[in-house]
């Protein structure tokens, strides 16, 4: 089973693709805060990172920039 992390600002959004990707039989985790993720890199180990890019909570260019420095 795919590991699907997503991080996003919109709650509606979130709860929308975290329902329809789970009917799909993916494993979903969703976080709206971004200094959770990366506790959840840790023990979730996602396949698949879906972020918003530019949020006022959420910057995913920072995160994914911090993501990949790790590996």
């Amino acid at each position: 089973m795919k590991r699907i992390l997503l991080c996003l600002e919109d709650y509606n959004e979130l709860i929308f693709l975290q329902t329809s990707l789970k009917k799909l039989g993916f494993d979903i985790e969703g976080i709206q805060n971004p200094i959770k993720v990366n506790e959840l890199l840790m023990t979730f180990n996602p396949r698949l990172i879906f972020m918003t890019r530019n949020g006022k909570k959420v910057n995913g260019k920072l995160m994914a920039e911090k993501i990949n420095k790790r590996m």
